[in-house]
């Protein structure tokens, strides 16, 4: 028996076991604490310079391949701009940019670390944010959002080694409301998106009316664009879409069932029979929400690599314990599924070791300065923490 659960130990250490970010990974900051992970992701780590700053780093997006990403970045203070309405410079100039609004960039790796480029799809015009980018598979075709003042979504391709001039999309997918955050599917024949207009036309707007629409290209162009059906709904404000390339997962930011943060990441399955199914909480914040913390404390804009290996996203701290702070971070797959036959061999050893456990333990009776087992419940499932209202107002105003 005691060989028995030793062979179901060393099989458990073998399949589960994290090993260190390493050469064959991208390069990759300090660990993020306060966030908790699900579904095989975790391991979560800043990015570092020159991608992450002292500066305001939003909305990033990785290629499929994973051979770039992109990134929103703006050097107004994000503390100052969330907490008293000030617009105060605080990040560093980055090449290329065109005033202090967000600008569009883009990093790759080379050696070991990230070249960060200004994007050619910025305007000229120093009065415009632009951010929340999306690519296709190819990297030769981008939507992102551009503020003029509301949120409208540009599309640019890219001619050999040169990016064409950036084009508004046509109504009904932008209108007089904001349309925000899009997402192009891998083929580039899906756009996702979210909007707060209250109807098809966009004649009316408001916050609470924000959802996930997706449309799809046409041979005249797109068609009109319709709310992501099924359980997404069941979410409070769903919003910052991004679909897996075969389109059967949909991952989205919000609150809603399971959320014990400001905001989380969701995932649901597309149903066969058309929408999106069983949201799970991917990503949440896991660490008291105070502000004399450096821990995370909301999450949004997930995007994947193809192959499944590598999550990024957005995440807000507290910066030095008192600002508002948002950087980049990364995360990796860290337990890949086990096929099915070795699931079920794997349940069987560790069932057959547990079992000789428990009799070993039922025969030789308690342990001298041991306390009786029991289950330990979690403090955070017993007491789960109060929002802060400067965290929560802050949150309504910040773009994540």
């Amino acid at each position: 028996m005691k060989t028995l659960l030793c062979l179901a130990t060393t099989i458990f250490l073998c399949t589960s076991a994290t090993a260190a970010w390493g050469p064959a990974d991208p390069p990759v900051g300090q660990p993020i604490a306060g966030l908790s992970f699900d579904l095989g992701w975790g391991d979560p780590r800043a990015l570092p310079s020159p991608i992450n700053s002292s500066g305001w780093e939003d909305s990033p997006f990785i290629l499929p391949s994973g051979a770039e990403l992109y990134f929103g970045y703006t050097r107004i203070d994000a503390g100052r701009l969330l907490e008293n309405n000030e617009l105060v410079d605080s990040g560093p100039d980055r090449p290329g940019q065109n005033g202090a609004p967000f600008d569009i960039y883009s990093a790759r790796v080379e050696g070991d670390g990230w070249v960060v480029e200004h994007h050619p799809a910025n305007s000229p015009d120093p009065g415009y944010n632009e951010a929340a980018i999306g690519l296709d598979a190819t990297g030769a075709v981008m939507v992102f959002a551009r503020f003029e003042p509301n949120a409208d979504i540009f599309l640019t391709i890219r001619s050999g080694t040169e990016w064409v001039e950036p084009v508004a999309l046509p109504a009904p997918i932008n209108t007089s409301c904001s349309e925000d955050n899009p997402h192009l599917s891998a083929d580039g024949q899906t756009l996702f998106f979210d909007s707060d207009r209250d109807d098809p036309a966009g004649s009316t707007c408001s916050a609470a009316a924000r959802k996930i629409y997706s449309t799809r290209r046409v041979d005249d162009g797109w068609t009109t664009p319709e709310p992501v059906t099924g359980e997404v709904s069941d979410t409070v404000r769903p919003w910052q879409p991004f679909a897996s390339a075969d389109l059967s997962e949909l991952y989205w930011s919000a609150e809603g069932p399971g959320c014990d943060g400001l905001a989380c990441i969701y995932r649901a399955r597309r149903n066969p029979s058309g929408g999106y199914l069983d949201p799970q909480v991917v990503v949440q914040v896991s660490a008291p929400q105070t502000e004399g913390s450096e821990n995370a404390i909301v999450v949004g804009e997930v995007s994947i690599t193809q192959d499944d290996q590598y999550m990024t996203f957005v995440f807000g701290r507290y910066r030095g314990g008192v600002d508002w702070q948002f950087d980049l971070g990364i995360a990796r797959k860290t337990t890949p599924p086990v096929p099915a036959a070795e699931a079920w061999a794997y349940a069987a050893l560790f069932g057959l070791a547990a079992a000789a456990f428990l009799r070993i333990r039922t025969f030789s009776g308690p342990v001298a300065g041991r306390q009786p087992r029991s289950f330990r419940i979690s403090p955070w499932a017993r007491s789960r923490p109060a929002r802060t209202e400067r965290g929560t107002s802050a949150l309504r105003r910040a773009r994540i």
